[in-house]
């Protein structure tokens, strides 16, 4: 990645054989991204090191995958490594394509594939991207390697209100500021106008409660 590298680590022997990773540092390496680890559970354990049931892959100290099967996690990693490679020509969007009864949204509130908010609105319906990243394109869109180009009408994320239903809506400067920080590495001012152009009719929204906020997108697509 020219100067920049991210580094690997796992808590099993073996379980990064078929990823091309070196073996240390590149010498001309002077920016560090970040650490990935796959944590997986010891044999005869029923909870990994750091409290999780499953084979979870965080990011620094962060978790952001967890899968019951590691075959799953690694292929969770693979695309992780592969977005990260690719977001220095391509922009790549720490958001994930879900819809509801046909109305296509991304979801921003949360980075961890198992959080209770996630589980929460898939429980209501929402159905989810296999593909955790979306690309802006230079059309002014969004696409997801399964779902192809998308028109969201809503951005979920996790700006809350005073009480559980009360749904927050955001537009304009202060949604491109939430989604810049969304970005896989820096983002370009060119990049920006494509930004503006993706966002131009839809608005961010939010809710602490994961039913009102189902029931307000689907309100929102009558």
């Amino acid at each position: 990645m020219g100067d920049e590298w991210v580094e690997v680590r796992s808590t099993v022997a073996g379980s990064l054989d078929w990823a091309p990773l070196a073996p240390r540092a590149p010498r001309k390496a002077t920016k560090h991204e970040g650490v990935l680890s796959l944590v997986v559970p010891e044999p005869g354990t029923t909870r990994p090191a750091k409290g999780r049931r499953f084979p979870t892959l965080y990011l620094g100290k962060a978790p952001i995958f967890a899968q019951r099967e590691l075959p799953t996690l690694e292929r969770d990693l693979e695309l992780t490594l592969q977005a990260i490679l690719e977001s220095r020509k391509q922009p790549i969007y720490w958001l994930q394509a879900c819809r509801i009864e046909g109305h296509t949204c991304l979801y921003g509130g949360d980075v961890f594939n198992r959080s209770a908010f996630r589980r929460k609105l898939a429980r209501s319906g929402m159905e989810f991207s296999s593909d955790p990243y979306v690309r802006l394109t230079e059309r002014g869109t969004f696409a997801c390697s399964d779902w192809g180009e998308l028109s969201p009408g809503l951005i979920i994320l996790s700006v809350s209100g005073g009480e559980p239903d009360e749904i927050v809506e955001i537009s304009g400067a202060i949604l491109l500021g939430i989604l810049s920080q969304a970005r896989l590495g820096a983002l370009g001012p060119a990049e920006l106008r494509h930004l503006v152009r993706a966002t131009a009719s839809v608005t961010g929204t939010s809710a602490l409660d994961a039913n009102a906020l189902v029931e307000h997108i689907k309100s929102s697509a009558r």
